[in-house]
C-alpha cells in the first residue's frame, strides 16, 4: 500500500455510533464492581463521554457459576470479545496469563480487518 492509500484509509470515515459499545472479560470481584459502577453512574458517564456506554457481553472463565448479577450476554469464549468488530471498548479484569494470547490475537486479526 502506497502513502496516499494508507492516509486515505486512515481518514475515511468511522460508522456514526449510537453508544459506545463495552465488553468486559471478567466477573470476578473487580469485575462485578465494574459492572456495578457502568450501571450506576451511565448518566454522568454519559454527559462526559457524550455518547451512552452499552455493556454489550462478559466473558467469564465458567458459566455455571452464581455471580449475583443477571446479564444476558455472557460468554466462556474470551477470543470472540476481542475479535468482535462492533465492540468500541474491552476491559480486561482476568488477570490470567493465557489472556495475553487471546488479545494478541484477537487485536491482529481486528487491525488486518480494518
Amino acid at each position: 500500500m502506497n502513502a496516499d492509500a494508507s492516509l486515505s484509509a486512515a481518514a475515511s470515515p468511522s460508522p456514526i455510533r449510537e453508544s459506545i459499545r463495552v465488553a468486559l472479560l471478567g466477573l470476578g470481584t473487580v469485575g462485578r464492581g465494574v459492572f456495578r459502577m457502568l450501571e450506576e453512574n451511565s448518566a454522568s458517564i454519559r454527559a462526559k463521554a457524550g455518547l451512552p456506554v452499552e455493556l454489550v457481553r462478559i466473558g467469564v472463565r465458567d458459566l455455571g457459576r452464581v455471580r449475583g448479577i443477571e446479564f444476558p450476554h455472557l460468554t466462556d469464549d474470551a477470543r470472540s470479545i476481542v475479535q468482535d468488530p462492533d465492540i468500541d471498548v474491552v476491559i480486561e479484569l482476568i488477570g490470567a496469563s493465557t489472556l495475553r494470547s487471546i488479545l494478541w490475537k484477537g487485536l491482529s486479526k481486528r487491525a488486518r480487518a480494518s
